[in-house]
């Protein structure tokens, strides 16, 4: 995750909002879970768990890239309303 984030450091000119996404989390025990949660919440990215499978965190998921994606909308186009409301 670090030499990702270096590399996109290097070549994006100014910062892009980030949402890194862990699949598979129905394969994971709580203490597995839980010490990826706390070594990633040294990062200033925002991070979703999910299963695509059984389906689980999905909709957080969704909303999460919604909300990054309706922040970027405004701030570049501050006098336009959204339909999806």
């Amino acid at each position: 995750v670090d030499s990702v984030n270096e590399t996109l450091n290097e070549l994006l000119d100014k910062p892009k909002p980030i949402l890194m996404c862990f699949n598979k989390m129905d394969n994971l025990n709580k203490e597995a879970l839980q010490a990826i949660i706390n070594e990633n919440r040294k990062n200033e990215h925002d991070f979703v768990f999910i299963s695509a499978i059984r389906k689980l965190k999905i909709e957080e998921f969704k909303q999460k890239i919604f909300h990054i994606v309706e922040k970027q909308h405004f701030s570049r186009f501050p006098f336009t309303t959204t339909l999806i409301n």
